[in-house]
């Protein structure tokens, strides 16, 4: 009887074990998939988050172009600060896209994406800035207009005084390219307007004789002293405040010379418009109320001038004043 039993313990003991192995395959088989579920679900997160941030960088920067292109005007200095801002948010767009491709700077992407906006905002109070001080040119702008126009009333109630017509009518021309200069370089020379003009521009040379009284001469060889003379004209207060004025006389031999020696009173000045040092020859100094005034001033060459064309320049404040030449035989 016990040589028959042991067979069936055998296949007992063989289907007990095949149960095990699969009980444990089942467990196995739950756990792995338990797993790539939760791996799925993982990715399927990050997926989720990715295209959610691609859409919202897409919507940011795309927003962001909206309004860079609603500020775009017809100043050229803007609009080339619009197209730099542009090329700057690509590249910025760019950097957090490769960031969103390595789903591990996902927390870097975002807060790149929130620099950008702030960014945007920080470009946008740029560009609001520069346009008010594009206003305030503007409106400095059409105050010389105004002073070019009331300049230009003056040439035509004094057309009688032909020779006076003719000073004020090169005045006029030197306002008017100084004026288109001032359009070019409006953020760098506000204070262009604050130039006091002269007019009446003349200049005496002199010998003097044994008695002491001075002559006009017209020969080179003859000439003791220069007598420079010239009219302020009158600028509105709003332009220039009533006070000390320094007007630099620059006289220039034919050769190209600037005369006068740093002992005599001479010096340089730097040039608004173009920056460069211009020496003068002397330099005179006005209380100005607003008003025409005619000044002069005496130069004693130190050494003998010679026949030709010499030119002479007045500066204030840097600025070419006025212009004038006399010819020495």
């Amino acid at each position: 009887m016990a040589s028959r039993m042991k067979p069936n313990q055998q296949l007992l003991v063989a289907a007990v074990v095949a149960i095990l192995i699969l009980l444990v395959l089942n467990v196995f088989l739950l756990y792995t998939k338990f797993k790539q579920d939760k791996t799925i679900k993982t990715q399927r997160t990050e997926l989720d988050e990715v295209t959610r941030l691609k859409s919202e960088l897409e919507k940011q920067y795309f927003e962001a172009l909206a309004e860079l292109e609603g500020l775009r005007g017809t100043n050229e200095e803007l609009n080339t600060l619009i197209e730099q801002q542009k090329k700057e948010l690509l590249q910025q767009k760019q950097k957090i896209e490769e960031l969103i491709g390595n789903k591990r700077d996902l927390i870097q992407a975002r807060e790149e994406m929130q620099r950008m906006q702030q960014q945007v905002e920080a470009h946008k109070q740029r560009i609001a800035e520069l346009e008010r001080i594009n206003r305030e040119l503007a409106r400095k702008n059409e105050q010389l207009e105004k002073t070019a126009a009331e300049l230009r009333q003056t040439v035509d109630q004094e057309r009688s005084k032909a020779a006076e017509i003719l000073a004020i009518r090169e005045q006029l021309e030197a306002e008017k390219r100084r004026f288109e200069e001032e359009k070019r370089q409006l953020l760098r020379q506000v204070t262009r307007a604050s130039v006091v003009m002269v007019k009446q521009l003349e200049v005496t040379p002199l010998k003097v004789r044994r008695s002491g009284k001075p002559v006009a001469r017209k020969r080179a060889k003859d000439i003791d002293m220069l007598k420079v003379c010239f009219v302020t004209t009158a600028v509105d207060a709003s332009l220039v405040q009533p006070g000390p004025e320094r007007f630099y006389v620059r006289i220039v031999s034919p050769v190209g010379e600037t005369l006068g020696a740093d002992d005599e009173g001479a010096g340089t000045i730097r040039r608004g418009d173009t920056n460069e040092e211009v020496r003068f020859t002397q330099a005179l100094d006005y209380q100005y109320q607003n008003d025409e005034a005619e000044l002069c001033l005496i130069y004693e060459p130190t050494a003998a001038l010679s026949p030709g064309i010499y030119t002479v320049q007045v500066y204030n404040k840097g600025y070419l004043a006025g212009e004038t030449e006399f010819t020495l035989k």
